[in-house]
């Protein structure tokens, strides 16, 4: 179950691991789990000598509870459009004094603040406001003539 928390029967499976003087890789392989899963619960909650697993599995409910729901949350909030264009200059005008070329930083700036995690090439040169460059036109021959 990779991904997914440890249960109270895997913090069981981890403590009689621990008192038959199983590594954690043991462990870990007979749980299916990463080692170093068991390292860090076996770390956080007393050690190789002090790991209980009931102990354990308390700690890790109440930590559960006392993250704040709305921390996730924080950066999915609307920004103030001026804001954001602010720090985008903000962050190309110190991109280009570290010497990357002007049109670089002020991309890298666009791609960075933006909140469009897919910005096509066209909506970043709208944003950007590039001109679209016009290919020669062969058959123009007006210019330098007269």
């Amino acid at each position: 179950m990779p991904g997914s928390r440890l249960t109270r029967r895997d913090r069981r499976v981890i403590a009689t691991g621990l008192a038959d003087g199983l590594g954690y890789a043991e462990i870990a392989r007979r749980l299916a789990r990463p080692t170093s899963t068991i390292s860090r619960e076996v770390t956080r909650n007393g050690g190789r000598v002090g790991y209980d697993p009931d102990t354990a599995h308390r700690a890790t409910k109440r930590r559960v509870r006392q993250r704040k729901p709305g921390a996730a949350d924080a950066t999915s909030r609307p920004r103030r459009p001026e804001t954001v264009h602010g720090v985008e200059r903000q962050l190309a005008a110190t991109l280009i004094g570290t010497g990357l070329p002007r049109m670089s930083s002020r991309v890298l700036a666009a791609l960075l603040t933006t909140d469009d995690a897919g910005m096509s090439a066209a909506v970043l040169g709208q944003h950007l406001r590039v001109a679209r460059r016009r290919s020669p036109n062969p058959s123009d021959t007006s210019k330098g003539k007269e």
